[in-house]
């Protein structure tokens, strides 16, 4: 289970995906004439706080985050969340959950707000409750809670996909598909969604005991296609650079292939006759789209790879990509041992 929180932590924190969000500000005004929904007149609401400030206060504060969250919801930042960022916040001590809120506080996630027009405050209010929820239990609950209470909210489908990082976190892979597919009953281009489907949809956790698995793999494959064609409807953050908005669009295509290299190594291995090479091909080339879309490739990718190549009989390129699994797999021994374990058993048959 911990590998598959590892796998979606990919998907859905560092990737920097857009969700709605409504400043805490807004819970004491309604937003006026064309101000964007969520945020307060300019003369009473404070700068959005830099990387150097945000950094500055979790090193400060790393055993209590809980202390400066508010602070940090009611200003926002004035930076997308990309690898890099995610990779300097963890070293400053911030975890996995604090920086999911930081994703969602930029100005490309703000931009995005904007554009659903305005939110009645008390909405804002509960959808922020939910963001900033650390307990995955309280959190579901919370949405839930929310789904009651505004059935015909905009923001409801935000709100599922929250639920889904919170079950995710649980271990509760049938939860997590539940609520993807609420969330995309209610917007079937929710991009953030859509990418979380593709990854979760082909994992073993997920189908195995599944009596026709072929359903799921059909639909995270269609999801991974519905993504791809979304693509080209990302917008650039007010305060992005062109290499950051390419950095946030590649780590959408290694997420978005990889979910579907997943799908077609599934079914590879459902072959009645043996192993169908059709599929591997398949499979291989989307491996290959992944690794090459990231500047830093993840290590499962890596290791996947090495085991479609080596059922193609590939075994020297079978040897490279479970090598480079070992040597990215640093936080991961259990990855790292059986990346070399396949590593001697493949050198072994050469001979």
């Amino acid at each position: 289970m911990e590998k598959i929180h590892r796998i979606l932590l990919t998907a859905v924190l560092v990737t920097g995906i857009v969700l709605p969000v409504q400043s805490v500000a807004s819970q004491q005004a309604q937003p006026a004439g064309n101000q964007a929904p969520g945020t307060q007149p300019a003369e009473k609401q404070q700068p959005p706080l830099t990387l150097k400030e945000v950094i500055h206060l979790v090193k400060k504060n790393k055993k209590h985050l809980e202390k400066i969250s508010p602070e940090i919801v009611s200003r926002g930042v004035d930076f997308d969340l990309t690898a890099e960022i995610s990779q300097q916040l963890t070293k400053a001590g911030a975890t996995p959950d604090f920086i999911a809120n930081i994703q969602n506080l930029g100005p490309t996630a703000r931009a995005q707000m904007a554009s659903h027009g305005a939110v009645p405050p008390e909405q804002g209010q509960a959808f922020r409750a939910i963001e900033n929820e650390l307990d995955p239990d309280r959190k579901i609950q919370l949405v839930d809670d929310f789904a009651s209470k505004y059935p015909d909210s905009a923001l409801l489908t935000y709100a599922y996909f929250l639920a889904q990082g919170a079950a995710l976190q649980k271990g509760d892979i049938k939860s997590v598909i539940n609520y993807g597919e609420k969330s995309l009953a209610l917007k079937a281009d929710n991009f953030s969604t859509l990418i979380m489907m593709t990854k979760i949809l082909p994992l073993p956790q997920s189908i195995e005991n599944d009596p026709n698995p072929d359903t799921k793999l059909d639909e995270a494959e269609k999801d991974g296609h519905k993504a791809l064609e979304l693509m080209d409807t990302i917008k650039k953050g007010p305060n992005e650079t062109d290499e950051d908005f390419q950095a946030r669009k590649n780590i959408y295509l290694e997420n978005i292939h990889s979910g579907l290299a997943m799908v077609h190594l599934q079914r590879a291995m459902e072959g009645l006759a043996g192993i169908d090479q059709e599929e591997l091909g398949k499979a291989e080339s989307e491996y290959r789209q992944a690794i090459s879309a990231s500047a830093s490739p993840n290590a499962e990718d890596y290791f996947r790879l090495g085991e479609v190549c080596g059922f193609e009989n590939k075994v020297d390129d079978a040897i490279q990509a479970y090598t480079k699994a070992s040597q990215l797999s640093t936080d991961n021994p259990a990855l790292k041992n059986l990346a070399d374990q396949r590593v001697s058993e493949l050198k072994r048959k050469k001979k």
